[in-house]
């Protein structure tokens, strides 16, 4: 799924946010050390200006973000790319 794009991975809201700035889409979790939650997302809406797309299995929505539960089909991530 990822031939052909750049893809960075964080483990730490922190370092998730400082990345977030150079990308035009941003998958995440909405769980994340550090920052979690609402608290990231906002922080993460701030920093970028990138499609937001929360990959989670939480019961999740948020206006200004694509959520995709978990379990996903490939499809799913697909079409968001």
């Amino acid at each position: 799924m990822c031939a052909g794009h750049y893809v960075r991975e964080a483990s730490h809201s922190t370092d998730a946010l400082a990345k977030a700035k150079d990308f035009d889409l941003v998958f995440t979790e909405v769980t994340f050390p550090g920052l979690g939650g609402d608290e990231y997302i906002d922080a993460l809406l701030k920093a970028t200006k990138a499609k937001i797309v929360v990959v989670t299995a939480q019961d999740y929505e948020r206006k200004g973000i694509t959520v995709i539960r978990k379990p996903f089909y490939k499809r799913q991530i697909v079409n968001e790319i």
